[in-house]
C-alpha cells in the first residue's frame, strides 16, 4: 500500500524545475536500468564517502538506486515541489533543493565516512523540499490517495501534516525494503536535508513576512 498526496494549490506558473528534475531523474535512472552494468555506472556516479570527491557529490544528487527510491522521491517532490516552486521561484527552490541534497550528503559523510557504498543525494533534496513545505505551508489542505498496487482504494482530504506523515511513511517502508545494504545514508541523508530544508524554510519565512509588512500601506 502507498499513498499519493495532491495539493489543493493552484500554480500561478509552470514548475519548470520541479517536471525538470523528475524528468531527468527518471531518465538517468531508465539509462541506468538498461545498460549492462549499471552498478559500474552507479558506483562511478554515486557518492562514496570511503572516497569523497566533489564530482561524485554533485552528480549523485540525481541519481537512484533502483525504482524503490525513484518512485516515492518523485512523487513527493511533485506534491511538495510545484507549490513550494510557484511561491519562491524558480531559482530559489532549486537553491533548497541543491542545498538540501547537499546537506544530506554531508551529515552522511560525517557520520560515515568508511563507507563504501555508493549513496545518493537525492534523498537529502526531496527531504529538504518536504520540510521547507512544513515550514510555509502548515495548513494546506491534500487529497492523499490510497493504492493497493494498482488498485486506488480511497482519497481522503488532509493537511500538511498528514502528507509529511505519509512521506515519512514511505521512507520508512523503503529502509525496510532495503534492510540488507548498509541503511545509514537513508537515515542520515534525510534527517540532514529535512533539517536544511526547516532552517532555511525558517529563514525564508520570516524574511517574506517582514517584507509583506514592510511593503503594506499604512492608513
Amino acid at each position: 500500500m502507498f499513498l499519493i498526496p495532491e495539493s489543493r494549490y493552484k500554480c500561478d506558473r509552470l514548475p519548470v524545475v520541479t517536471v525538470a528534475l523528475i524528468i531527468v531523474s527518471s531518465v538517468l535512472w531508465i539509462a541506468l536500468w538498461m545498460l549492462s552494468y549499471p552498478e559500474q555506472v552507479f558506483s562511478n556516479y554515486g557518492f562514496v564517502a570511503a572516497r569523497p570527491h566533489i564530482l561524485t557529490l554533485i552528480s549523485a544528487i540525481l541519481l537512484h538506486p533502483s525504482i524503490l527510491y525513484l518512485g516515492p522521491n518523485m512523487i513527493f517532490l511533485f506534491a511538495f515541489g510545484r507549490q513550494l516552486e510557484d511561491v519562491l521561484g524558480h531559482l530559489l527552490f532549486l537553491a533548497i533543493f541543491i542545498l538540501s541534497a547537499l546537506a544530506g550528503t554531508g551529515l552522511f559523510y560525517g557520520l560515515d565516512r568508511l563507507a563504501t557504498t555508493p549513496c545518493t543525494g537525492s534523498t537529502g533534496a526531496v527531504a529538504g523540499i518536504v520540510g521547507a513545505f512544513w515550514i510555509m505551508f502548515p495548513k494546506q489542505i491534500f487529497d492523499v490517495q490510497v493504492h493497493l498496487g494498482w488498485w486506488h482504494v480511497t482519497t481522503f482530504a488532509a493537511k500538511t501534516f498528514a502528507a509529511v506523515g505519509a512521506w515519512l511513511g514511505m521512507q520508512v517502508i523503503v529502509l525496510i525494503v532495503h534492510y540488507r545494504l548498509p541503511v545509514s545514508f537513508l537515515l542520515w541523508s534525510d534527517i540532514g536535508g529535512l533539517a536544511a530544508g526547516l532552517i532555511i524554510a525558517v529563514l525564508l519565512k520570516s524574511t517574506l513576512e517582514a517584507r509583506r509588512r514592510t511593503q503594506s500601506p499604512v492608513f
